[in-house]
């Protein structure tokens, strides 16, 4: 397989690295003052863009295809529930706290429990990548359900694998505030008992003057 196309991305004008997409005849023609009108020149590289564009989305999808085995690919179907696992996934981080820490290890267990984890992407350009990820991020478990079925693949393996990234570095810094707000309740509770044992102390010595 070609695995050295380039083309420019649909909507990002994202290349995929490798060589440029040729230029028609036409264009160069006009540009050299040859007898190609003037005029065509932009619908004719608006159809050669299309084309490289197309022909890197069909090689994207088939790479990610073959590298997806049938149970990751069954996997990925999702149902349109409020509780199913694609909108679960999404559900926004909490503030930091005992139960929003189980939700983000949960996360994280969801999303490794689909295997895609072990499917290399570094291939996928990663502006593409940030692309697919918020086509899925922003549409409804239907929608994507609605996808043609190579590039709901690619873009829910890219998905969960950002989706990862992000969970695991909100787990870091939850748990990180997690600790410093405990720190201070037990410094808070210390102080406070060091107060009372010093008041007891004095009302102790007090005492003892008195006599």
């Amino acid at each position: 397989m070609d695995t050295g196309c380039s083309s420019v991305l649909e909507g990002d004008c994202t290349l995929v690295p490798g060589e440029a997409p040729a230029v028609p005849e036409a264009v160069v023609s006009s540009r050299t003052g040859g007898v190609g009108p003037e005029h065509a020149v932009v619908p004719v590289l608006r159809r050669a863009i299309g084309a490289a564009r197309h022909k890197a989305r069909t090689l994207l999808t088939q790479r990610m295809a073959e590298r997806l085995s049938a149970p990751m690919r069954e996997g990925l179907v999702d149902d349109d529930q409020p509780h199913s696992p694609l909108n679960r996934i999404k559900v926004s981080s909490s503030n930091p706290s005992v139960g929003g820490m189980k939700r983000l290890l949960a996360r994280l267990e969801l999303i490794e429990a689909t295997g895609v984890l072990g499917v290399n992407v570094d291939w996928v350009n990663g502006n593409y990548q940030r692309i697919l990820f918020h086509s899925v991020r922003t549409a409804s478990a239907d929608r994507v359900r609605r996808m043609a079925a190579p590039r709901r693949h690619l873009a829910l393996v890219c998905f969960l694998h950002q989706t990862w990234r992000d969970t695991l570095d909100q787990a870091v810094d939850m748990y990180g505030k997690l600790l410093d707000r405990n720190r201070k309740l037990v410094e808070t509770r210390l102080d406070d008992m060091l107060k009372a044992q010093r008041q007891a102390v004095d009302r102790i010595m007090c005492d003892v003057l008195r006599r």
